[in-house]
């Protein structure tokens, strides 16, 4: 007979470990895909320095409702095609079109090799291997503060 769980003010305290590996195996296989998919940017290309295309589909259509409700560039605006400028190994263009992109792109290629090592260790019952909170905390900071500055050095200057 199963262990009855310990509850905390009427709620179980702990949720079963079939659920907690269930959860983190969908979170990996998401961000493995997320940045698998970042990766299809090497299809597309550039041209006339703003036009992103697909082969036999054409040109993406321009998609940055910031822009078209106020006029101006958000801080996103060029990371499309600097995540495209990485994967065709144009560091510069990538620079040009959205230094933010440079890093961004960085953490999506790192959750590949990590969140594959996850989804192993989960398939063999062995535990996930967790990011202490501040390392998370400071690339998702670095990451805003990064689009953030950028984009006002872009529209101050």
């Amino acid at each position: 007979m199963p262990a009855e769980p310990v509850m905390l003010e009427g709620k179980p305290a702990l949720r079963p470990h079939r659920e907690i590996d269930a959860r983190w195996r969908y979170h990996a296989w998401l961000l493995a895909l997320i940045s698998l998919a970042l990766l299809a940017t090497a299809l597309m290309e550039i041209h006339g320095d703003q036009q992103v295309t697909l082969p036999l589909a054409g040109p993406l259509p321009a998609a940055c409702v910031w822009k078209s409700l106020w006029g101006t560039n958000c801080p996103g605006c060029g990371l499309t095609r600097s995540f495209v400028a990485l994967t065709h190994a144009d560091l510069a263009a990538a620079w040009r079109y959205n230094p933010a992109g440079t890093l961004i792109f960085a953490i999506a290629m790192y959750q590949i090799p990590f969140r594959s090592v996850q989804l192993w260790r989960l398939a063999r019952g062995r535990a996930d291997r967790r990011h202490r909170p501040w390392t998370i905390h400071l690339a998702v900071w670095a990451t805003v503060t990064a689009l953030i500055v950028q984009w006002l050095w872009r529209t101050v200057l």
